[in-house]
Protein backbone atom coordinates (compact mmCIF):
# COMPACT_ATOMS: atom_id res chain seq x y z
CA UNK A 1 0.00 0.00 0.00
CA UNK A 2 1.43 3.27 -0.90
CA UNK A 3 2.12 5.99 1.69
CA UNK A 4 -0.58 8.38 0.18
CA UNK A 5 -3.28 5.67 0.72
CA UNK A 6 -2.47 5.24 3.86
CA UNK A 7 -2.02 9.35 4.96
CA UNK A 8 -5.90 9.24 2.62
CA UNK A 9 -7.39 6.18 5.00
CA UNK A 10 -5.79 7.48 8.00
CA UNK A 11 -7.52 10.86 7.84
CA UNK A 12 -10.90 9.38 6.61
CA UNK A 13 -10.95 7.31 9.54
CA UNK A 14 -9.97 10.51 11.96
CA UNK A 15 -12.92 12.14 10.13
CA UNK A 16 -15.35 9.27 10.47
CA UNK A 17 -14.70 8.57 14.00
CA UNK A 18 -15.17 12.52 14.70
CA UNK A 19 -18.71 12.59 13.10
CA UNK A 20 -19.43 9.53 15.59
CA UNK A 21 -18.67 11.85 18.40
CA UNK A 22 -20.22 14.09 16.62
CA UNK A 23 -23.50 12.07 16.11
CA UNK A 24 -23.68 10.78 19.55
CA UNK A 25 -23.75 14.03 20.96
CA UNK A 26 -26.77 15.29 19.14
CA UNK A 27 -28.60 11.69 19.43
CA UNK A 28 -28.03 12.32 23.52
CA UNK A 29 -29.31 16.01 22.72
CA UNK A 30 -32.57 14.81 21.22
CA UNK A 31 -32.95 12.06 23.78
CA UNK A 32 -32.83 14.57 26.73
CA UNK A 33 -35.21 16.72 25.21
CA UNK A 34 -37.30 13.64 24.39
CA UNK A 35 -37.09 12.72 27.80
CA UNK A 36 -38.31 17.08 28.89
CA UNK A 37 -41.56 16.55 26.26
CA UNK A 38 -42.81 13.54 28.14
CA UNK A 39 -42.76 14.89 31.22
CA UNK A 40 -43.93 18.53 30.76
CA UNK A 41 -46.57 19.57 32.79
CA UNK A 42 -49.87 19.76 31.43
CA UNK A 43 -52.43 22.04 32.14
CA UNK A 44 -55.62 20.80 33.61
CA UNK A 45 -58.35 23.64 32.92
CA UNK A 46 -61.61 22.70 35.09
CA UNK A 47 -64.58 24.35 33.09
CA UNK A 48 -68.24 23.16 32.45
CA UNK A 49 -68.79 22.65 28.61
CA UNK A 50 -73.20 22.62 29.21
CA UNK A 51 -73.14 26.21 30.16
CA UNK A 52 -71.87 29.52 28.24
CA UNK A 53 -68.96 30.96 29.52
CA UNK A 54 -65.11 31.69 29.49
CA UNK A 55 -62.56 29.40 31.00
CA UNK A 56 -58.97 30.39 31.06
CA UNK A 57 -55.72 28.77 32.52
CA UNK A 58 -51.87 29.35 31.91
CA UNK A 59 -50.37 26.68 29.83
CA UNK A 60 -46.15 26.27 29.76
CA UNK A 61 -44.05 25.00 27.47
CA UNK A 62 -40.45 24.80 27.94
CA UNK A 63 -39.55 22.68 24.72
CA UNK A 64 -40.01 23.94 20.44
CA UNK A 65 -41.78 21.11 20.28
CA UNK A 66 -41.50 19.39 16.32
CA UNK A 67 -44.96 18.46 16.02
CA UNK A 68 -48.44 19.66 17.62
CA UNK A 69 -50.09 19.68 20.80
CA UNK A 70 -53.13 18.44 21.96
CA UNK A 71 -56.33 19.42 24.04
CA UNK A 72 -57.62 16.02 26.00
CA UNK A 73 -60.74 16.19 27.02
CA UNK A 74 -61.11 14.14 29.87
CA UNK A 75 -64.62 13.39 31.35
CA UNK A 76 -65.94 11.39 34.02
CA UNK A 77 -66.99 7.40 33.57
CA UNK A 78 -64.58 7.57 29.99
CA UNK A 79 -67.65 7.17 27.55
CA UNK A 80 -66.10 6.33 24.17
CA UNK A 81 -66.26 7.81 21.30
CA UNK A 82 -69.33 7.93 19.90
CA UNK A 83 -71.19 8.61 22.79
CA UNK A 84 -68.71 11.56 23.72
CA UNK A 85 -69.37 13.21 20.54
CA UNK A 86 -73.11 12.78 20.74
CA UNK A 87 -72.72 14.30 24.93
CA UNK A 88 -70.81 17.49 22.27
CA UNK A 89 -73.37 17.26 19.46
CA UNK A 90 -74.33 21.01 20.31
CA UNK A 91 -71.19 22.49 21.02
CA UNK A 92 -69.59 25.77 19.53
CA UNK A 93 -66.72 27.11 21.65
CA UNK A 94 -63.88 29.76 20.07
CA UNK A 95 -60.42 28.30 21.43
CA UNK A 96 -57.68 31.37 21.88
CA UNK A 97 -53.67 30.79 22.58
CA UNK A 98 -51.92 33.78 23.46
CA UNK A 99 -48.30 34.51 24.19
CA UNK A 100 -46.97 36.47 27.69
CA UNK A 101 -47.26 39.50 25.85
CA UNK A 102 -51.06 38.91 25.33
CA UNK A 103 -50.54 38.50 21.68
CA UNK A 104 -53.43 36.32 19.81
CA UNK A 105 -51.23 33.77 17.95
CA UNK A 106 -53.92 30.10 17.96
CA UNK A 107 -57.42 30.94 17.85
CA UNK A 108 -59.48 27.85 16.49
CA UNK A 109 -63.33 26.97 16.40
CA UNK A 110 -64.26 23.73 18.57
CA UNK A 111 -67.17 21.78 17.98
CA UNK A 112 -67.94 18.11 18.23
CA UNK A 113 -66.22 17.42 14.84
CA UNK A 114 -62.77 18.33 16.09
CA UNK A 115 -62.57 16.11 18.56
CA UNK A 116 -60.97 12.72 18.13
CA UNK A 117 -59.33 9.46 19.71
CA UNK A 118 -55.94 9.43 20.58
CA UNK A 119 -54.96 6.22 22.55
CA UNK A 120 -57.46 4.32 24.73
CA UNK A 121 -60.79 5.78 25.11
CA UNK A 122 -59.83 6.15 29.44
CA UNK A 123 -57.27 9.09 28.07
CA UNK A 124 -60.41 10.94 26.74
CA UNK A 125 -60.99 12.43 23.18
CA UNK A 126 -58.42 14.79 21.77
CA UNK A 127 -58.70 18.61 19.52
CA UNK A 128 -55.54 19.12 17.91
CA UNK A 129 -53.60 22.77 18.84
CA UNK A 130 -52.02 23.56 15.51
CA UNK A 131 -48.39 24.67 16.95
CA UNK A 132 -46.25 23.44 14.46
CA UNK A 133 -48.41 25.98 12.21
CA UNK A 134 -47.60 28.59 14.05
CA UNK A 135 -44.56 28.19 14.96
CA UNK A 136 -44.86 27.97 18.72
CA UNK A 137 -41.87 27.98 20.66
CA UNK A 138 -41.20 27.35 24.47
CA UNK A 139 -42.89 30.09 26.57
CA UNK A 140 -45.95 30.57 29.19
CA UNK A 141 -49.00 30.97 27.12
CA UNK A 142 -53.08 31.57 28.30
CA UNK A 143 -55.23 29.51 27.01
CA UNK A 144 -58.90 30.69 26.77
CA UNK A 145 -61.62 28.59 25.61
CA UNK A 146 -65.11 30.62 25.30
CA UNK A 147 -68.26 28.10 25.34
CA UNK A 148 -70.87 30.23 22.20
CA UNK A 149 -73.27 27.15 22.55
CA UNK A 150 -72.96 25.43 24.87
CA UNK A 151 -73.43 21.38 24.91
CA UNK A 152 -76.24 20.68 27.14
CA UNK A 153 -76.21 16.60 27.36
CA UNK A 154 -72.80 17.41 29.35
CA UNK A 155 -74.46 18.23 32.20
CA UNK A 156 -73.64 15.85 35.16
CA UNK A 157 -70.72 14.41 33.36
CA UNK A 158 -67.52 16.34 35.37
CA UNK A 159 -65.05 17.27 32.59
CA UNK A 160 -62.09 19.11 31.98
CA UNK A 161 -59.62 20.22 29.75
CA UNK A 162 -55.91 18.95 29.82
CA UNK A 163 -53.18 21.03 27.63
CA UNK A 164 -50.16 18.69 26.94
CA UNK A 165 -47.86 17.40 23.85
CA UNK A 166 -48.79 14.04 22.73
CA UNK A 167 -45.71 12.01 21.89
CA UNK A 168 -46.81 10.32 18.59
CA UNK A 169 -43.56 7.86 18.04
CA UNK A 170 -41.99 9.73 14.87
CA UNK A 171 -40.09 12.22 17.29
CA UNK A 172 -37.65 8.78 18.06
CA UNK A 173 -36.75 8.37 14.75
CA UNK A 174 -33.77 11.07 14.16
CA UNK A 175 -32.60 9.46 17.69
CA UNK A 176 -32.96 6.00 15.52
CA UNK A 177 -31.39 7.33 12.73
CA UNK A 178 -28.47 9.35 14.38
CA UNK A 179 -27.24 6.28 16.34
CA UNK A 180 -27.28 3.69 13.26
CA UNK A 181 -25.31 5.96 11.12
CA UNK A 182 -22.80 6.98 14.42
CA UNK A 183 -22.15 3.01 14.76
CA UNK A 184 -21.36 2.36 11.14
CA UNK A 185 -19.07 5.76 10.76
CA UNK A 186 -17.32 4.86 14.48
CA UNK A 187 -16.95 1.03 12.76
CA UNK A 188 -15.63 1.98 9.42
CA UNK A 189 -13.05 4.60 11.34
CA UNK A 190 -11.59 2.05 13.73
CA UNK A 191 -11.41 -0.16 9.89
CA UNK A 192 -9.89 2.27 8.30
CA UNK A 193 -7.26 3.22 11.16
CA UNK A 194 -5.94 -0.12 12.44
CA UNK A 195 -7.13 -2.50 9.92
CA UNK A 196 -4.48 -2.02 7.45
CA UNK A 197 -1.67 -1.43 9.86
CA UNK A 198 -2.54 -4.82 11.35
CA UNK A 199 -2.39 -6.66 7.89
CA UNK A 200 1.04 -4.77 6.91
CA UNK A 201 2.66 -6.10 10.33
CA UNK A 202 1.07 -9.49 9.53
CA UNK A 203 2.53 -9.19 6.33
CA UNK A 204 5.78 -8.25 7.22
CA UNK A 205 6.17 -11.03 10.10
CA UNK A 206 5.42 -13.52 7.35
CA UNK A 207 7.80 -12.59 5.11
CA UNK A 208 10.61 -12.38 7.98
CA UNK A 209 9.15 -16.18 8.69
Amino acid sequence: MSRTWRVIRVIGGIMLILLAVGLNGGVCGLRARLDGLRVEPPICLPLDLSVRGVYSGHYARRFDAPLDDQLRLVIAGSPPAEATKRLLNDLSAMLTLRDDSGRIVITKTLDAKEFHEWGPSENGMVVTLPCWESRLGAGTFELSLDVKTPATRMAGHPHCIVAEYGLSGLEGLPIVFGAAIGIVSLLVGIVLLWGPGRKGVESRRGAVG
